[in-house]
C-alpha cells in the first residue's frame, strides 16, 4: 500500500484544529510565542496546578504566584526561559 506524503495540508482524515495565521485572530495583546513545557512547569508546582495556571497565566510570573500560590518563582521563570 502506498501512502501520499502526509503534511499539514494533506492528510488522511479531517482536521482536528486550526492555526491562528493572522494577528487579528489573537486576543488583544497576544502575540505567538512559545509555552513552556508541561513536564518543567509540573517538576515547579504539580501537574494540575501547571495546567490550570497555565492556561490562565501564560508566561505572567505575578499571575503565577497569585494562582499557584508560590513565592518563589526563579523555578517558573526556568521554564519560560527554555
Amino acid at each position: 500500500m502506498n501512502l501520499p506524503r502526509l503534511t499539514a495540508e494533506h492528510a488522511l482524515g479531517p482536521s482536528l484544529g486550526t492555526y491562528a495565521t493572522s494577528a487579528a485572530r489573537l486576543p488583544d495583546g497576544m502575540t505567538v510565542a512559545p509555552m513552556a513545557s508541561l513536564s518543567c512547569l509540573s517538576s515547579c508546582v504539580g501537574p494540575g496546578t501547571a495546567i490550570r495556571c497555565g492556561v490562565q497565566c501564560r508566561a505572567d510570573l505575578d499571575c503565577w504566584r497569585r494562582c499557584a500560590g508560590v513565592s518563589q518563582t526563579d523555578c517558573l521563570s526556568a521554564c519560560f526561559a527554555t
